[in-house]
């Protein structure tokens, strides 16, 4: 039969033990290894280390050292660090794990420690903090995020060129004029599109806004930086313009001008709003507007009237653009009823139920927070698809939210249970409809990244839009 010391001596991990009066009496060959020597039995006491040391480099006496303290106290001894220096004169950080012995009758006869070797492991929080500290000094605009999109992280370079609640903002406008060039293979983007995306977006009914203009697809440039202008001037609208009072009105208007070469004017207009000044100082949002059709070859004229902000934008267009651009005198409006009908007075997301599957976790966290906050309920989570399809099968809910990559795995099967079973359900994805299961490239889709707006804009049409409007979700508005 295999004795106690044997499957200790077999142990990758450093052990000894000692007696009462912390005479060392075993010690494993990882041990050894530890502390660089093989010290004698019975008569080395407390630890076998040739040297110790507090992790500030403070000299550790052998008797002050955690096994020592477990002897005469007896009591376990937790969450210390130590440094032991070997004989050639290395160092090994490590965390001792000493633990008491006693016999049947409750008597002291010794005790066991485990010496945990963490000395790579502080290194790499050494080389993380200190690469961390270089992100966080540097002058330059750092960010982190997921493959999906998500911004994790910035520094305060980021935070000074890009501004703070606004960044973000930023990074996801441009992620959405990136989705829409996604759809069209990088090919360009249609005007009415962007606007809707940056404008419209959370409100796509609000009778406050009116918009029309001829079909304009622009390149992959221009839509992206068009997309970064309207993003700025909506924000600025919503936060502190027209369009932060009940009463106020806004009108985008597009037209596409042939003479001296071909060019998009685009009107923003605000009226009814808040009583507007022109700034002390150009701040970073019009500094941005002004640069960013610069750098396209275009301007933009911002105007702070008493009756509301304007601007008038003009873009040069290649020719490309010129000649897909639709006949002016018949322009494409937002009359139309849109894919994300506001809730009119008598519906409510209070008390719905909502089945979540999604595989990140503070993905998953940040969606029930805001769904909670809109009196639903999350009657289900899954990160797998076996959970998922046994949510489906048992949960009683009334719409679910899909990752289309859960844990690497397709969610085809999920679609199809959802379907049979008549829930209404939306796609969530950061890689356009391209990512969606065959057959469902029609669905609502939710892109990520997403704010609350879109999320809770999106379960609406999944509860309230009529069928003569859902069947078209899949059409460009």
């Amino acid at each position: 039969m295999i004795s106690g010391t044997d499957l200790l001596e077999a142990l990758p991990v450093a052990i000894y033990t000692t007696d009462a009066d912390g005479r060392i009496t075993f010690y494993n060959r990882a041990a050894a290894e530890l502390w660089g020597h093989h010290p004698e039995l019975g008569s080395s006491q407390w630890c076998g280390s040739w040297r110790l040391y507090w992790p500030d480099g403070r000299p550790l006496p052998h008797g002050e050292c955690p096994m020592a303290i477990a002897l005469k106290e007896g009591r376990e001894v937790r969450g210390v660090e130590a440094i032991a220096e070997r004989p050639d004169g290395t160092r090994v950080r490590f965390m001792p794990y000493p633990t008491p012995l006693r016999d049947p009758s409750g008597r002291l006869v010794g005790a066991i420690n485990l010496l945990m070797d963490i000395t790579d492991r502080h290194d790499a929080d050494m080389e993380s903090a200190r690469l961390a500290a270089i992100v966080v000094s540097s002058d330059d605009a750092i960010i982190s995020k997921t493959i999906e999109g998500r911004i994790t992280s910035w520094n305060a370079g980021a935070t000074r060129i890009f501004g703070f609640s606004s960044f973000t903002g930023r990074l996801q406008a441009l992620a959405k004029a990136h989705t829409l060039l996604t759809r069209s293979k990088m090919q360009g983007a249609d005007v009415m599109e962007l606007v809707s995306e940056q404008v419209l977006i959370g409100a796509p009914n609000d009778n406050r806004i009116s918009c029309s203009g001829p079909l304009l697809v622009l390149d992959a440039q221009a839509a992206v930086h068009l997309a970064l202008v309207l993003h700025e001037l909506a924000t600025n609208a919503r936060k502190y313009g027209a369009l932060s009072v009940p009463y106020g009105r806004l009108s985008v208007t597009w037209q596409v001008r042939t003479n001296g070469g071909g060019s998009l004017l685009l009107s923003w207009k605000e009226s009814n709003g808040p009583k507007v000044s022109a700034p002390s100082a150009h701040g970073f949002g019009g500094v941005l507007i002004e640069q960013t059709m610069r750098a396209h070859g275009g301007q933009a004229s911002v105007e702070y009237r008493t009756d509301g902000l304007t601007c008038e934008i003009k873009l040069p267009l290649p020719e490309a653009a010129r000649s897909g651009a639709g006949d002016a005198s018949t322009p494409k409006t937002s009359s139309a009823p849109s894919l994300l009908a506001a809730l009119s007075d008598h519906h409510t997301l209070h008390g719905k139920r909502i089945i979540l599957i999604e595989d990140e976790p503070l993905v998953a966290m940040d969606v029930e927070s805001t769904l909670t906050a809109a009196g639903c309920k999350v009657v289900g989570q899954a990160a797998t698809l076996e959970r998922a399809k046994q949510l489906i099968e048992e949960a009683d809910c009334d719409a679910a939210l899909v990752d289309v990559n859960l844990a690497g795995q397709p969610v085809d099967e999920l679609a199809t249970l959802l379907t049979r079973k008549n829930r209404p359900f939306a796609f969530v994805t950061g890689y356009g409809r391209e990512a969606l299961p065959a057959g469902f490239r029609g669905a609502v889709v939710l892109g990520k990244p997403f704010g609350a707006d879109q999320l809770l804009a999106t379960l609406e049409v999944l509860l309230y839009q009529p069928a003569s409007v859902i069947q078209f979700r899949h059409k460009k508005v």
